[in-house]
């Protein structure tokens, strides 16, 4: 439906990269950028410019390919954006809908990849509903917000999913199929 697509263009629509000369320091701590010491990155979730010290590193597959310009099989983002995803799991794990509608507004979590935190089970927000044994979160994520219930193409045809930075060769018992 014309629905599902707009849904569908949002989530892959890349952020708005702010520029690095417009943020002389880093968004979340305040730190000056320096050219040699101290360089700036992007969130690759959201967008802000940080300092190495506040952005953590994702599995590539946690972000549209839309987002991952470079096509490198780890991403950096944000503190911010980590701690929502993390915690946009577990609400949905543990059946919380209130709080997972709440963090989803936040505008900063994608619905359509999956969680592959190291460590952790790889799972899908449908499958976290569904795990979490909440029929109302479930009804959320696919009636209101066209969450797919299985993968969708979008050009990664023959890449495995890897938890291992800069491996694609590995998928942990988990291939195209997720």
């Amino acid at each position: 439906t014309e629905k599902e697509a707009r849904a569908s263009a949002y989530s892959n629509a890349p952020p708005h990269m702010n520029p690095f000369s417009n943020a002389p320091n880093c968004t979340l701590c305040n730190i000056k950028f320096s050219f040699l010491f101290k360089r700036p990155k992007h969130c690759r979730n959201c967008g802000i410019v940080i300092c190495s010290s506040c952005c953590e590193n994702w599995n590539s597959k946690m972000v549209p390919d839309t987002y991952n310009i470079k096509k490198t099989n780890v991403v950096k983002v944000c503190k911010s954006c980590h701690h929502l995803a993390r915690e946009f799991r577990k609400a949905l794990l543990n059946g919380e809908y209130g709080l997972a509608v709440e963090l989803y507004q936040t505008g900063n979590v994608n619905l359509r990849c999956p969680f592959a935190f190291p460590g952790e089970e790889i799972m899908f927000p449908v499958h976290c509903a569904i795990e979490g044994n909440s029929e109302k979160l479930l009804r959320w994520l696919v009636d209101v917000q066209f969450c797919p219930i299985k993968v969708v193409s979008t050009g990664n045809k023959g890449k495995s999913l890897s938890l291992k930075p800069g491996n694609n060769s590995s998928t942990n018992g988990v291939g195209n199929d997720y």
